[in-house]
């Protein structure tokens, strides 16, 4: 059975994607939503970055070459 208003692709052509306007969509919207997911993230958790340790549990070769002269 042949088909008149198919059209005929080589290999090569039938293989090779197409962008279009909803590849460019969806690729800007997971770009969007990613960055959005990382700065909630990193907001999240901004009170905890900016704490130091300020306890001296450290071992004493660690707290020996700290204070040495």
């Amino acid at each position: 059975m042949t088909y008149a208003s198919r059209p005929v692709l080589n290999a090569t052509r039938a293989r090779r994607g197409r962008y279009g306007r909803r590849v460019v969509w969806v690729l800007a919207l997971g770009t969007l939503l990613a960055a959005l997911g990382l700065f909630a993230a990193w907001t999240w958790k901004a009170a905890d970055l900016t704490v130091t340790n300020s306890t001296t549990d450290q071992p004493p070769h660690v707290a020996g070459l700290a204070t040495a002269d």
